[in-house]
């Protein structure tokens, strides 16, 4: 007895198609979601863990005319918030880390904010360091250590983080040449200024008000630049 090959019909042969081509997707690659921020390690404030889990890199304006970007390392979940640099400041987020990088991996902002802290958050630049910092065209992954226990005002704190985050859309951007050129005409005019005369205090040694973070000094015209976190 022979059998006789069978027609499918248009139908048959789609559903047919479409349970083949599902059959071919390898699980965990084809519908694999995008990579997400990864953060592991210690964060210890007077030696209890901040428990850091969350990571938010944030595109900010160049510093020292130096391309850079901002890092958010929260406690707790930071997606429903409109500003994660200022919440973690002001502990909105369980303990946090506030780190501003440049792309060569150099750090020159540092907020400290501990949950273990009463006096915080303070800023320690200079203290901490970091390792192995990558930075590719969608990416940016290092380590973050302090490579001890340090300590601030009677509080101990040390931190060891390794971590990889997607770069946001524009991160590492440089100013355009008309706001550079515009920034440079401006020092122009400050430096030709007329300079009052007699003895002043060094810019370095003027106090600064609690809280000034991204500190910059303007030696050339006097000039202090910060930024403050509004209360």
């Amino acid at each position: 007895m022979k059998l006789r090959p069978t027609s499918l019909s248009p139908v048959s042969t789609l559903l047919l198609g479409a349970i083949m081509a599902l059959s071919s997707v390898t699980p965990g690659h084809a519908q694999a979601p995008a990579d997400k921020p990864t953060v592991s390690g210690t964060f210890l404030g007077d030696g209890k863990d901040g428990k850091i889990q969350y990571l938010v890199v944030q595109t900010r304006e160049p510093f020292s005319d130096k391309p850079a970007i901002r890092l958010v390392f929260t406690e707790k979940n930071p997606s429903a918030s409109k500003k994660p640099d200022f919440d973690a400041g002001f502990k909105k987020l369980g303990s946090a880390l506030v780190i501003s990088v440049f792309k060569d991996g150099g750090i020159f902002g540092c907020e400290v904010a501990h949950s273990s802290h009463s006096k915080s958050p303070f800023s320690s630049v200079g203290a901490i360091k970091m390792e192995g910092f990558t930075v590719t065209d969608t990416q940016v992954s290092g380590r973050l250590t302090t490579g001890k226990e340090l300590e601030f005002f009677g509080q101990t704190w040390n931190v060891d983080l390794n971590f990889s985050a997607p770069l946001p859309k524009g991160a590492f951007a440089a100013e355009s040449p008309s706001t550079a050129k515009k920034m440079e005409k401006e020092k122009e005019k400050e430096v030709s200024e007329p300079v009052a005369t007699g003895p002043k205090l060094p810019i370095a040694d003027l106090p600064l008000p609690a809280g000034a973070r991204d500190i910059e000094y303007k030696s050339v015209v006097g000039h202090i630049l910060f930024k403050l976190m509004a209360p």
